[in-house]
């Protein structure tokens, strides 16, 4: 089992904040470094995100076919010859592979250099990072589609709209990338979940209430995967990539559009952010009594 993570901390190298860590003796606290002052790009061994990178914008976003294609192509990369040309030829190669796909948002760039970095290499992160293996140092991202100032500046909604306490509930709870890296940029989803399970308890929550309690952190890794168990969810649109960087753009409909009941619930966000089909009252019955229970099962895991 994964041990929730503790003090992060990575090489005071320029922009190093923003992707890998390192033993070198100097070294920041990266939550000082990161607008809202929690940092969640690269958590623990095991979790990280590269939804700003597109991650999961490919035709089938499965855990099982995601990680598949990550080894695949961090194997492929490692054999690659440090030169532009070379790099060139490998991003065509892996971009293709991807693009040649019909992808949930078309307009949204999936980076062919996301692969698995660190130790063992369990957690996702970029090739072309200087401190990645096989790089020595030198900084390869220029040749990236957004180039490295983008990438070693840019930094999600989440880190400025979601309060600090639930993001730093969410990364102490979170034991893999994947589910991580799906929720993290959902504040609405996240926020309003939250904030439910704050009014059952009457207090706030924050990461030191994880302390010796486990069934609490089980609950929350229960609710970081509900995108991909979510039975309201339209069958039309099994999108589970989440286009954050626009509010208007590639967005889930309204929730009220067959049910206009549901507009008044208070699970209304998290409902539209599912991309939920409420076509009847006793649906969104339904559906709000699993969000219901969830949100009891964790207030209660908490006391």
């Amino acid at each position: 089992m994964t041990r929730p993570p503790g003090p992060l901390y990575v090489t005071a190298m320029p922009n190093a904040q923003n992707h890998d860590r390192s033993t070198a003796p100097d070294r920041i606290d990266p939550d000082n470094k990161t607008p809202g002052e929690v940092y969640l790009c690269q958590v623990s061994p095991t979790v990280s995100c590269g939804a700003c990178c597109g991650l999961y914008n490919v035709q089938n976003p499965s855990r099982e076919t995601m990680t598949r294609m990550l080894e695949d192509r961090t194997s492929r990369f490692a054999k690659v010859p440090r030169t532009i040309e070379a790099i060139d030829h490998f991003a065509g190669d892996a971009f293709f592979r991807v693009e040649g796909q019909k992808q949930p948002v078309k307009d949204f760039h999936h980076c062919p250099f996301l692969g698995l970095i660190g130790p063992g290499n369990h957690t996702v992160g970029c090739l072309l990072h200087p401190l990645g293996e096989g790089n020595a140092g030198v900084d390869w991202r220029g040749l990236s589609y957004y180039g490295s100032f983008a990438c070693a500046t840019y930094f999600c909604p989440t880190c400025h709209e979601l309060a600090p306490r639930y993001k730093r509930l969410i990364r102490k709870a979170a034991d893999h990338w994947y589910d991580y890296g799906l929720m993290i940029t959902e504040t609405d989803l996240m926020g309003t979940f939250l904030a439910q399970v704050e009014d059952r308890m009457g207090r706030r929550v924050d990461d030191r209430d994880l302390e010796q309690r486990p069934e609490a952190v089980t609950r929350i890794r229960e609710f970081l995967a509900i995108k991909t168990v979510w039975p309201f969810r339209d069958p039309a649109q099994p999108r589970l990539t989440h286009f954050f960087f626009h509010k208007k753009a590639h967005q889930p409909p309204a929730i009220g559009l067959q049910c206009p009941e549901a507009e008044a619930s208070p699970w209304a966000p998290v409902l539209t952010a599912l991309w939920s089909v409420i076509p009847s009252p006793a649906i969104l019955s339904e559906a709000e009594s699993l969000l219901n229970r969830m949100a009891d099962g964790l207030a209660m895991a908490l006391k």
